[in-house]
């Protein structure tokens, strides 16, 4: 017991807007993040992280209508950081009829700058960059993964579908 209680104190705990980390992301989460990893696309985005396929990293994610864009119900949003935890990029999946994953050509860039993100490069402009920059900072709040970032193609729908 007195052990169990050091071991309680010594572990750091969430405070204020902080996410805890926890155990194995959800199989839907990694597959619909190994459909992007396997997209060439996306490789330019693991780069700009000092990540590749194959390497493990921090992932948050959401799925549903970002507040205060169209809605998209049912689209994965997920956000992959790089090792310092300032810097991330928001990449977007959805299903297809048949529940595969296609993974969109399309992310935001993320830059924290104090305990606030920053979005750019993706489609839109500033409004949606400052949307998407709020939702990244309200998305630091869900749990944390840690994830091995493994192309795949079972799940996901063929690239040219």
């Amino acid at each position: 017991m007195i052990l169990l209680s050091s071991f309680l104190l010594a572990r750091p705990v969430p405070s204020g807007g902080e996410s805890k980390d926890v155990g194995s992301a959800p199989k839907s989460v990694t597959t619909a993040l190994g459909c992007l990893v396997a997209r060439d696309f996306t490789r330019p985005v693991l780069e700009d992280l000092k990540l590749a396929p194959g390497r493990f990293a921090w992932v948050r994610y959401y799925i549903g209508t970002v507040p205060g864009m169209e809605p998209t119900p049912g689209e994965f949003y997920i956000a992959v950081y790089s090792e310092d935890g300032l810097h991330g990029w928001l990449l977007l999946s959805f299903r297809d009829p048949e529940g595969r994953f296609i993974a969109v050509r399309n992310g935001y860039r993320l830059t924290k700058v104090g305990s606030h993100w920053n979005a750019d490069e993706g489609n839109g402009g500033m409004w949606t960059y400052r949307v998407m920059g709020q939702f990244a900072t309200e998305l630091e709040k869900s749990p944390r993964y840690r994830v091995k970032l493994a192309p795949r193609s079972q799940g996901c729908a063929a690239p040219d579908e």
